[in-house]
């Protein structure tokens, strides 16, 4: 796989809980060992009200793990080249 040009890749749909935190990806294909990179998760305000996101500027097209802790994967999210990914992040419930 190639990199694309520098658009932004995001994760939105974050729990307000975790604003502040980082959130970390890595390459799906990579497992738990995988080199990963991370993002704030950011508080976004819009006449629509205030959601909270991660972005990840410059991702290649491909699939990523997103972790909810160093050793637990949240999910899978596919990059398309050129376009922003959308993936919403659950808490587990207690």
């Amino acid at each position: 796989m190639s990199p694309i040009p520098s658009w932004p890749r995001c994760c939105r749909g974050v729990p307000a809980v975790l604003f502040g935190p980082e959130i970390e990806i890595s390459p799906a294909d990579g497992g738990p060992a995988a080199r990963r990179t991370h993002a704030l998760v950011r508080e976004r305000r819009t006449a629509a009200g205030t959601s909270y996101a991660a972005v990840y500027p410059g991702l290649p097209a491909a699939d990523y793990t997103i972790w909810r802790d160093p050793v637990t994967p949240a999910g899978t999210v596919t990059v398309r080249g050129g376009r922003v990914a959308r993936w919403r992040l659950e808490l587990p419930r207690s």
